[in-house]
């Protein structure tokens, strides 16, 4: 067998496999071709402090730094009762309406000391934009005071990317500089820019005419030698 011969049966059999590969990439969805990455953290606190969720709520602003949905948030807490739910929420301003809400009951936090808390923000497609400034609300309903407790640091700038905040259930405005409380954000990005998808679907669908004119020429070419 000549070499163009070898090469365009080769690439007969090529050419529909590479053309199924690329529709599959095409159509798959979102979620099969995105990755959960650590964006924003202040989990260096050594000796951390302690601030009670009853009385006040409590915030965190962060800057994010990676483009994507945000997929979880993680808190450093101390659970000491079980009688105090936790409601989290991610917004876009410190007084916004929230861009998502997780009220967590109290059976469903585990017991936790000094560890951190994963709060699941996935379903709610919250964008995150690097270089924009979010904020993380932190309240509790009734129960103990000291039932469900957040980590951090009182004194030093420990994240400078962001600022801790407090105020009472009843009052404004918010108090700045108390505390940088214990954090992660987590952010789902795709590994498949979405611009990138029409250019698949063309180029597969080319693999795909490109493998019929030559399965056609040479059916022709065969019946003409027949």
């Amino acid at each position: 067998m000549d070499g163009s011969r070898w090469c365009s049966r080769s690439l007969r059999f090529a050419a529909p496999a590479l053309a199924l590969v690329l529709l599959l990439a095409f159509l798959a969805p979102d979620g099969a071709r995105a990755g959960v990455v650590l964006d924003q953290n202040h989990d260096n606190v050594p000796a951390p402090d302690s601030f009670t969720t009853g009385p006040v709520d409590r915030a965190q602003s962060y800057t994010a730094s990676v483009t994507g949905t945000l997929d979880s948030v993680e808190l450093l807490i101390n659970k000491t009762g079980n009688d105090r739910s936790l409601i989290v929420e991610i917004r876009a301003t410190l007084a916004g309406p929230p861009l998502g809400t997780v009220n967590l009951p109290p059976a469903s936090i585990p017991p936790i000391s000094n560890g951190f808390l994963n709060v699941d923000f996935s379903s709610f497609g919250i964008p995150q934009v690097a270089g924009t400034t979010y904020f993380i609300i932190m309240d509790s309903g009734p129960g103990s005071f000291f039932s469900v407790n957040l980590l951090g640091t009182f004194v030093g700038d420990y994240y400078p990317a962001g600022v801790g905040y407090q105020t009472a259930t009843t009052a404004l405005p918010w108090n700045a500089g108390v505390a940088d409380y214990g954090f992660r954000t987590y952010v789902s990005t795709p590994t498949v820019p979405s611009l990138y998808r029409p250019l698949v679907g063309v180029l597969a669908l080319f693999l795909i005419g490109t493998t019929w004119v030559m399965l056609r020429g040479a059916s022709s070419a065969t019946r003409a030698a027949g």
